[in-house]
């Protein structure tokens, strides 16, 4: 067996990068060397890569069999990555694609996307690739002999959908009203029976990896079945916990509790894949979170709280993060604010319902409620029962301040 070695945790204050893991193709201390000096607004884990962008789009990180992508990346703003053993995508920030290494089907996608807006992509293995248009659309291509991919798209057409995900036996698809979509061949059982779990309720949030399918409710529990040396010990880490995002890849998974709690699970037990990524995001603001094969990514919120203005009496700061550019709208009746992703503004809180929106620049990505509730001690916090956050929203109220962050982490799906 060959010898694995512990990376260095490191929170790096310009850019709060966390990774942990051994040290196979570098795939921990790497990518935090790539970081050095710049600032980060999203992470990427992948079976051999580690990569991040800036806030400006730019490519960090590069393995030594994807330098062809790292040149196309060059000056081009890269909007996400899609990795595999023997191949990395992007997504451009004008929605087209650029690709390295080798994967049958992967080129078959780019065509049939030609001139196609593409949000996502799922393509885990040569044999079949999957991908997501901006109007809800699903692609599908395959290489000789598989089908996985037609067969996704099959099931997808004709309905919105959300999210896609893939794992070597099946991949998966999410409509606009919770549906689960699957295609799949069933090899280890994952993707029949969490489709038939699925049946009837409403699905927010989903992940496929080698060791099996994962579909969290929008009661945010998990659904999930394939591997039962990986799956059983991944329920029991989610076990009690309302799930808001998660990430898998082979047989690692990271998850992220309502209450901004990090889980993880994996069935590598000789590295610090797991025990060094919760006790490094220990008590932080998560934001991102990244699972690969041998390590784990998680972007944090900057140890230094966000700076609250001036507040008019009976006024509670509101304070938003995410490594998006995006932007919390916070409406009650007619009257509303508009809270950008790193500031804070005064809000007259009071114990009605008031709804949450996230919104980027063209569109609303998730819309949900919030109550507060006021303390004995006069300060503002938020009634968990009654509120509604949606998936990937998460609300705190700091020890000794008299303030409610909302953060907004959409989990990462591979």
């Amino acid at each position: 067996m060959q010898e694995k070695t512990r990376a260095t945790v490191r929170d790096l204050p310009s850019s709060c990068l966390l990774a942990s893991g051994s040290e196979r193709a570098t795939n921990a201390s790497g990518i935090l060397k790539a970081v050095q000096g710049h600032r980060i607004s999203d992470v990427f884990a992948g079976p051999k890569t580690s990569y991040a962008l800036g806030p400006d789009g730019k490519l960090l990180g590069r393995e030594s069999w994807s330098e062809e992508l790292t040149a196309q990346a060059r000056g081009v703003r890269i909007a996400d990555i899609f990795a595999g053993w023997q191949h990395v995508a992007a997504r451009t920030a004008e929605d087209t694609l650029i690709m390295a290494g080798s994967h049958r089907a992967l080129p078959k996608l780019m065509k049939a996307a030609e001139g196609r807006k593409i949000v996502d992509v799922a393509a885990p293995i040569t044999g079949f690739a999957v991908a997501l248009t901006a109007e809800g659309s699903v692609l599908g291509a395959d290489r000789e002999g598989w089908d996985l991919g037609r067969k996704l798209a099959e099931a997808a057409r004709g309905r919105q959908v959300t999210a896609i995900s893939a794992g070597p036996f099946g991949a998966l698809a999410l409509t606009a009203d919770g549906t689960l979509l699957t295609s799949g061949n069933g090899n280890y059982g994952e993707i029949p029976k969490v489709a038939r779990a699925a049946k009837g309720r409403r699905i927010t949030a989903i992940a496929a990896c080698t060791g099996g399918s994962f579909a969290v409710t929008e009661e945010g529990a998990v659904l999930a079945d394939g591997r039962d040396a990986f799956v059983t010990p991944a329920l029991k880490a989610m076990e009690g916990r309302k799930i808001t995002a998660i990430s898998a890849c082979e047989e690692n998974l990271l998850a992220l509790a309502a209450d901004g709690t990090l889980l993880a699970a994996s069935t590598d037990d000789e590295s610090d894949v797991v025990p060094g990524i919760l006790k490094a995001a220990q008590g932080r603001k998560i934001l991102k979170i990244a699972a690969g094969v041998f390590h784990n990514l998680v972007l944090v919120a900057p140890s230094d709280e966000i700076e609250c203005p001036p507040l008019q009496p009976g006024q509670t700061c509101l304070a938003f993060t995410s490594a998006e550019r995006v932007s919390l709208v916070v409406k009650r009746g007619t009257d509303s604010i508009t809270i950008a992703a790193g500031t804070a503004k005064g809000w007259k809180a009071s114990e009605t319902p008031h709804q949450v929106v996230v919104r980027s620049t063209s569109r609303d990505l998730a819309v949900g409620s919030v109550y507060f509730a006021t303390a004995p001690d006069g300060r503002v916090g938020v009634n968990r029962e009654a509120s509604q956050l949606p998936a990937g929203l998460t609300a705190t109220v700091p020890d000794g301040t008299d303030r409610v962050v909302f953060h907004w982490a959409p989990g990462r799906k591979h």
